[in-house]
């Protein structure tokens, strides 16, 4: 039986789902590694205005987030590591397996690069002899032709002995990475485990199961929210959506007015009924990531929003219609419009440069307040003052 959702409660669904509405789920680093096990997966960007795409992220969600809470789970507690999925991301090490088909696909891709493999056997034997070393501590004149161009060859080294597994970003002081090899990092109840997924059809339906968690509502269509998914052709998705249905784990929902089925985990549907039984949800307001999940499919967001958001970070200053690094703002169910801040590292500041409100939305004392309150936070969790 199919199920059909006004706009309200898809809107206070998928809000839920994210920890974006009511009293805060998560609290804490317990908090932070309990979103990243709920959702699988967030996107890495490694620029910093305001703090990084998943230090917001996060911020959003888990009450009394720092910094710190993240860096040990990554480089300390070892839960989690980085590594590609929907681009560069930060994933639960529990699935470390699950990438094999991911990393030989690196392997084959930059294996018979010139000079790699030469160079990759240099560089896995001064670990050997020193321990871990980042880029910098290799020193090379020699310039290999690498994805985005000519590269010194001991970087293009390193990355394609990371992306194919034999080694992991051990730990990092700023933007440096420091790699080790991953027998030495992944925990051997991982490392030594048969991939779970036989065919490549299981590992679609994984993947996009995974993606779908990650958003609450997603429908079977060319999205942003796939990217990172090698090999997901339309009738692969097709066929792994299809096989998701027949095995119930996955159901299909309607949402007024709007043509497309959208889909959710059957695991989440005591969640969408709880939401659905409830009136109005404690408002928050909340700052969300350029990167977020929430966010990932622009066309979905503008589908049961009417929001139109695009990352302007790469648009030539004279053709951004806001700014280089503009965030959503989220209140209630809606969106009040965008925010763009800048932090200040010398004057120890958050600065506010500008704030678009979203048509249609009023802006009260209590919404003015509470986006202060918002933004505070954030500059709080980057070790400023608002």
């Amino acid at each position: 039986m199919k199920l059909n959702l006004s706009k309200d409660t898809a809107k206070k669904f998928m809000l839920y789902k994210n920890g974006l509405i009511e009293d805060y789920k998560f609290a804490g680093k317990e908090g932070v590694f309990d979103y990243i096990r709920q959702v699988s997966v967030l996107q890495y960007d490694p620029v910093d205005v305001c703090g990084k795409s998943p230090e917001i992220l996060l911020n959003s969600r888990v009450k009394g987030f720092n910094k710190d809470m993240l860096y040990e789970l990554l480089y300390k507690d070892r839960l989690v590591f980085d590594y590609h999925d929907k681009q560069m991301s930060i994933l639960l090490t529990s699935e470390w397996k699950y990438f094999d088909r991911t990393r030989q696909r690196f392997f084959n891709n930059t294996s018979n690069k010139e000079g790699i493999e030469e160079f990759s056997e240099y560089i896995t034997s001064l670990i050997r002899e020193k321990g871990v070393l980042s880029s910098r501590d290799i020193p090379s004149d020699t310039k290999l032709d690498w994805y985005w161009g000519k590269t010194s060859a001991h970087r293009a080294a390193l990355e394609a002995l990371y992306l194919s597994g034999k080694l992991v970003i051990s730990n990092k002081s700023n933007t440096i990475k420091y790699y080790d090899f991953a027998e030495k990092i992944i925990p051997e109840k991982y490392y030594f485990m048969e991939e779970p997924n036989v065919s490549d059809t299981e590992h679609f339906k994984w993947r996009i199961k995974r993606r779908i968690g990650a958003l609450g509502l997603l429908w079977n269509r060319p999205s942003d929210a796939f990217l990172g998914i090698s090999g997901l052709n339309a009738a692969n998705r097709r066929l792994a959506f299809n096989e998701l249905i027949n095995g119930r784990e996955i159901k299909e929902v309607y949402i007024e007015n709007i043509k497309d089925p959208f889909y959710l985990l059957a695991e989440d549907i005591p969640m969408l009924e709880y939401v659905s039984g409830n009136g109005d949800l404690k408002p928050r307001c909340e700052l969300l990531a350029p990167l977020d999940n929430f966010i990932w499919d622009r066309k979905l967001v503008e589908a049961i929003w009417g929001f139109k958001y695009r990352w302007e970070i790469y648009t030539p200053e004279a053709k951004r219609e806001y700014g280089y690094y503009v965030l959503p703002v989220i209140y209630g169910t809606e969106f009040l419009g965008r925010v763009e801040l800048k932090r200040d590292s010398k004057k120890k500041i958050m600065l506010k440069k500008n704030f678009w409100q979203e048509k249609g939305t009023k802006i009260t004392k209590t919404t003015i307040n509470a986006l202060e309150k918002a933004i505070d936070k954030l500059a709080v969790m980057n070790g400023v003052k608002y």
